[in-house]
C-alpha cells in the first residue's frame, strides 16, 4: 500500500477503537455510549485484504465477470459499507 492511504488507515483504526469495549465505560464501546444502541463487530474486515467488488448488471455483459478484486481501505459510515480500492484503475469504489 502506498503513503498516500495513511489517513485511511487511521480512519479504519479509530473505527476498530471505537468498536472495542474498555474498561473506562465498564466494558461498553465507545460507540454504544453515544448511540445508546449495541454495536456490532460481525462486518470488521482486516485493513488492506482482498475483498470483491459487485459489478452492476448494466455495466458488463453476460460473459464478463460479476466482481472485481480491490483493497479494503476504509469503512464508509454513511453508505454502511465499505471503500474499495481498485488497483487496476486506481480508483476508489464504494461497496
Amino acid at each position: 500500500m502506498s503513503k498516500h492511504f495513511l489517513v485511511e488507515a487511521m480512519m479504519c483504526m479509530l473505527y476498530f477503537i471505537n468498536g472495542c469495549p474498555t474498561k473506562i465505560l465498564d466494558i461498553k464501546t465507545p460507540h454504544t455510549v453515544w448511540n445508546t444502541h449495541k454495536t456490532s463487530v460481525s462486518h470488521f474486515k482486516v485493513f488492506n485484504s482482498i475483498a470483491y467488488s459487485k459489478i452492476l448488471y448494466l455495466r458488463r455483459t453476460m460473459l464478463e465477470d460479476k466482481r472485481e478484486k480491490c483493497i479494503l481501505v476504509e469503512y464508509d459510515d454513511r453508505t454502511i459499507g465499505y471503500q474499495l480500492y481498485n488497483p487496476i484503475t486506481k480508483k476508489v469504489i464504494f461497496s
